[in-house]
């Protein structure tokens, strides 16, 4: 399994146990993510950091799962679902759905 490969699940379990730390001590410190559905990136520290606590805030029951993971040796994807109800602002939610 390739290195980028092994953080998958690490930032998976994390995630899916509200673990923002866990989550961000997978991430160096000029680490980029984007949520390509929400449309959302976060540079560097600060923005991961802002983005994951935000994120589990916004859905503290969240829970992930990956389908198929793509990697080289600088980044890595992956397509995952993910279910939980919102209980606070998400950013790039639209409108319409964090309404209802």
């Amino acid at each position: 399994m390739h290195a980028t490969e092994q953080l998958v699940p690490v930032r998976l379990a994390a995630i899916n146990e509200a673990d923002a730390d866990g989550w961000l001590a997978s991430c160096a410190d000029n680490a980029a993510s984007r949520d390509v559905p929400l449309d959302s990136v976060w540079n560097g520290r600060a923005e991961l950091e802002a983005g994951v606590r935000s994120r589990l805030a916004a859905i503290p029951e969240t829970w992930m799962e990956v389908r198929t993971v793509f990697v080289d040796d600088r980044s890595g994807a992956c397509e995952r679902t993910m279910s939980g109800t919102p209980d606070g602002v998400l950013d790039g939610l639209p409108e319409q759905l964090a309404a209802s």
